[in-house]
């Protein structure tokens, strides 16, 4: 599957910072950690040593901005995570081929669909391509001002992602 072009990874407040200014709407750290980190029963999913850093690639943030705006659109918390969470690898194609979509929910169901082709029964419809805009453009914005983070000590964050820019520290979903 090709994936998106994306920047370094960011951190979990990098990350709630970035997704704030392109929602225009705060969104904290813990919403962030909640949609890529944490199970139902509130448990991390691939827990780390104390202090060791995630960090999080353009796909997981726009992730967050495609649940966040599920949820904006009146579909449960759960719902929203489960839907996301399901259809990630489809969505992540889709960005990869800039392919004119959007995620409709109907019910506790999410339908990829043509842009425009919204159901009447859909409880909400997002657009998958307005969603990764902008997003690489604003991670590239923060690392280029901090080029570092804290894993045990400063560490380079283009030391800690792998050839393709992929954050290969952090795969939570």
């Amino acid at each position: 599957m090709k994936k998106p072009s994306v920047p370094h990874g960011v951190t979990l407040l990098e990350a709630a910072r970035v997704l704030s200014k392109l929602e225009r709407r705060r969104i904290s750290p813990s919403q962030v950690r909640s949609i890529l980190v944490l199970d139902t029963t509130a448990r991390a999913m691939q827990p780390r040593r104390s202090g060791d850093t995630r960090l999080y690639s353009a796909v997981d943030l726009a992730i967050v901005r495609l649940a966040v705006r599920l949820r904006a659109e009146g579909v449960s918390p759960t719902v929203a995570r489960v839907i996301v969470a399901t259809l990630r690898e489809s969505i992540v194609e889709i960005w990869a081929h800039a392919r004119p979509m959007a995620l409709a929910v109907i019910g506790m169901r999410g339908l990829l669909l043509w842009r425009g082709k919204q159901p009447a029964a859909a409880a909400a419809c997002v657009d998958l391509l307005d969603v990764w805009r902008g997003v690489t453009h604003a991670i590239q914005v923060v690392r280029g001002t901090d080029e570092e983070v804290w894993r045990w000590t400063w560490k380079a964050v283009a030391d800690l992602t792998n050839e393709e820019g992929h954050a290969d520290v952090q795969t939570d979903a």
